[in-house]
């Protein structure tokens, strides 16, 4: 019954279906290739909870410098200043 439905080719024509498929699967496998990357690196990207945008990673909160800065340092900094201005 496949006979009727797809005859055999004659002699080198043979090998044209299967010359056909296979250059199509080459030029379908690097689309196939760069979209499993990219789902891929979105798996990876949410599981490690990474964002290109600000608004869904949260900030760290602003410092001041009087809490970095010990109040005997400010102190000889501003004396500095005092004495730079004279």
């Amino acid at each position: 019954m496949w006979e009727y439905i797809q005859p055999e080719l004659p002699g080198p024509l043979s090998y044209f279906p299967f010359a056909c498929r296979l250059a199509a699967f080459l030029l379908f496998a690097p689309f196939c290739f760069a979209i499993a990357l990219d789902i891929i690196a979105y798996a990876i990207a949410r599981t490690l909870h990474l964002s290109i945008s600000q608004h869904r990673v949260p900030r760290s909160p602003p410092t001041l410098a009087t809490d970095i800065l010990s109040k005997e340092i400010l102190s000889e900094s501003e004396s500095e200043s005092s004495y730079s201005e004279n």
